[in-house]
């Protein structure tokens, strides 16, 4: 039996959510189990209910939704949690997330990925995947205001001689502080205008408000895409010199057989016919 909603009392195309839980009952032996699965607006399923809670609501299709199952591992009484992100279409984009922190814009979540190829600390996103590949930092806090706490270093930082350095990074993956401060103070969830900061471990506090980090962030914005032009620019210079340079040796050491065979052959095949090797041309009189 699925129980979803009284139909009598609920009309799904309403639901201003592109994606809607609902929750399947299934009776084992002796007592009832609920699992949560997605619905699209035509209330037909497009993620099956095998999972324990949905955290989250997804209104477009950029947006993440989180997840979760409980299990245990044997012989081991801890309970633990699976976690896997869907995008706003009903699309697997992360699987074997063992430890997340969700954005409250819905649109990047702060993952902990442990599997075979990967692990540690990412930013998980419909638009690239990955914003922030795991194990980039030491830990992310979540998202909030478009910003999130990054830090390199593996002790907490409540140790007076924690070898722990903090920052800033954005939506878009940039260091908009880099990871240089001693102190940072979190801002997750918070309803602050400004971020405490220490720079030096000795030094004083001073407050950064998030209209400052906006037009950092621009700045940083500006110089990324003119390097990038400038990288791409650099890059098609050096290609457009290798070819150059590959043809003016093709011509030096195939330029008098591409003529005495009358240009009926193509490059590439006068060069596999000497295998690559101009001096094989001797006995071609």
């Amino acid at each position: 039996m699925k129980v979803i909603v009284d139909s009598n009392h609920y009309n799904l195309k309403d639901d201003e959510r592109l994606l809607i839980p609902f929750v399947e009952v299934r009776k084992n032996t002796d007592y009832y189990v609920q699992k949560q699965g997605l619905l699209n607006k035509e209330g037909n399923i497009v993620v099956d209910p095998k999972y324990d809670f949905v955290v989250g609501d997804c209104f477009c299709k950029d947006e993440l939704l989180v997840l979760g199952q409980y299990y245990q591992e044997h012989d081991n009484p801890h309970i633990f949690c699976h976690y896997d992100i869907y995008s706003g279409e009903g699309e697997l984009v992360f699987g074997d997330v063992l430890d997340f922190v969700m954005s409250t814009d819905r649109k990047l979540v702060t993952i902990f990925v442990n599997s075979e190829y990967e692990y540690g600390w990412g930013v998980a996103s419909s638009k690239n995947s990955y914003l922030i590949r795991p194990g980039k930092y030491d830990w992310i806090s979540g998202f909030h205001k478009g910003y999130a706490r990054i830090k390199k270093g593996t002790e907490t930082n409540g140790n007076a001689d924690a070898d722990v350095l903090w920052g800033i990074v954005n939506e878009e993956g940039l260091d908009v502080l880099p990871p240089t401060y001693h102190d940072i103070y979190n801002f997750y969830g918070k309803n602050f205008d400004s971020i405490k900061v220490q720079k030096e471990k000795d030094g004083n506090y001073e407050y950064i408000s998030f209209k400052e980090l906006s037009s950092l962030w621009r700045s940083l914005s500006a110089i990324s895409r003119k390097a990038k032009e400038d990288r791409e620019k650099e890059i098609k210079a050096i290609q457009d010199r290798i070819n150059n340079q590959n043809e003016e040796m093709y011509w030096r050491t195939y330029g008098d057989k591409h003529t005495e065979f009358g240009g009926i052959y193509s490059d590439d095949a006068i060069s596999d016919a000497f295998d690559g090797d101009p001096s094989a041309c001797w006995n071609t009189d």
